[in-house]
């Protein structure tokens, strides 16, 4: 994930701002998306499996 990230750093402000001002990239090759949000520098806050269920609360 160290390459990913690094190119997000490079091209961050040419992802759209989404849902709540985030900005959502996927990782080439495999099944990730990285959810970020860009001020004065890239604030990561997810990565997750995109072919996986996410938790549910109980």
């Amino acid at each position: 994930m160290k390459r990913p990230l690094e190119h997000l750093v490079t091209v961050a402000a040419k992802y759209q701002v989404r849902e709540n001002g985030f900005r959502y990239a996927s990782v080439a090759r495999f099944p990730y998306r990285i959810v970020f949000e860009l001020d004065d520098d890239v604030v990561v806050y997810n990565i997750y499996h995109t072919s996986r269920r996410p938790l549910t609360p109980k």
